[in-house]
């Protein structure tokens, strides 16, 4: 017979042979699940954060560096209808004014009106010319790979886990995704050459968090690949972009020259770019708000 004691001691044996569950290895689908919960609260919260973003931007050609650009700006983070989408602003150039510096983005959204909106985007605009390629314009915010988390967005992935890994001092689970499409349905990122997604995201076993993003962009055309790293910023209590490094790779169509400066049909642009992110502040902003 099992005594109140001896059922007393088997319960502490089982208990202490269980790992904690920050230290146990979940299943795929509980990680997914976690992170998608996750990140529909987390678009909420990082809406208005702005962060200062040193942008570094450098052109290959013939396998020789140009001089590069260097951008500052603030970068205001937003939640757009549950997608997490950064509008950036260039305040200097190799560190010569290109504007007075004012949080305009942020003064016009945080109590949003339509032409608001509007005229944040077109701020965001003014400085597109600079940055050479569609396809940067296309893929260098760094919050970008995160919108593949989202619950609409998941049965649109093939999910694989890779790997245990202690990132940050806490456990993570890496992830490879793909994206799927049936044909002739264009792919999540919209680029001209309808480049299709995959890549890896770094996610804590505990909370859900990405500490790290992996994206990559790949068509007949194009070729990116995207690295973002983040840290938990101790103000805000928020995981935060803290490091990003990209590589693009462009060959030109044979029947349309839809780039700036390519110099001929067939021809091929290589970029490279770094960017770091400090300094974060947040002005709550709520676009679900918005007035007309």
């Amino acid at each position: 017979m099992l005594t109140s004691r001896m059922a007393a001691a088997l319960t502490a044996g089982v208990l202490a042979a269980t790992p904690p569950v920050h230290e146990q290895k979940p299943a795929l689908e509980d990680v997914l699940a976690r992170a998608a919960d996750y990140h529909a609260a987390y678009a909420t919260r990082i809406s208005g954060v702005t962060l200062e973003e040193r942008y570094n931007l450098i052109q290959l050609v013939a396998g020789r560096m140009q001089t590069p650009d260097r951008f500052t700006s603030d970068v205001v983070l937003l939640n757009v209808n549950g997608r997490i989408l950064s509008l950036r602003d260039p305040f200097a150039i190799d560190n010569k004014p290109l504007r007075e510096r004012t949080p305009r983005i942020t003064d016009l959204l945080v109590q949003p009106t339509a032409d608001g909106w509007r005229r944040a985007q077109d701020y965001a605009a003014e400085q597109h010319f600079r940055f050479l390629s569609d396809l940067i314009l296309a893929l260098n915010d760094p919050t970008l790979a995160l919108q593949f988390l989202a619950p609409g967005m998941q049965s649109k992935v093939a999910f694989k886990l890779e790997k245990h890994e202690t990132m940050n001092g806490a456990p993570v689970v890496r992830v490879g995704f793909s994206e799927i499409a049936a044909p002739e349905t264009p792919f999540a990122l919209r680029t001209r050459g309808n480049a299709s997604a995959s890549g890896r995201l770094w996610i804590g076993v505990a909370d859900g968090a990405v500490h790290k993003s992996e994206l990559r962009a790949a068509s007949a055309t194009e070729s990116v690949v995207v690295t973002v790293s983040y840290a938990k910023d101790a103000t805000l209590d928020q995981w935060l972009p803290k490091k990003m490094n990209e590589t693009y790779q462009w060959k030109e169509l044979d029947d349309v020259l839809s780039n700036r400066d390519v110099g001929a049909y067939g021809a091929r642009l290589f970029f490279q770019a770094d960017a770091s992110y400090s300094n974060p502040r947040y002005t709550p902003i709520d676009l679900s708000k918005m007035r007309r």
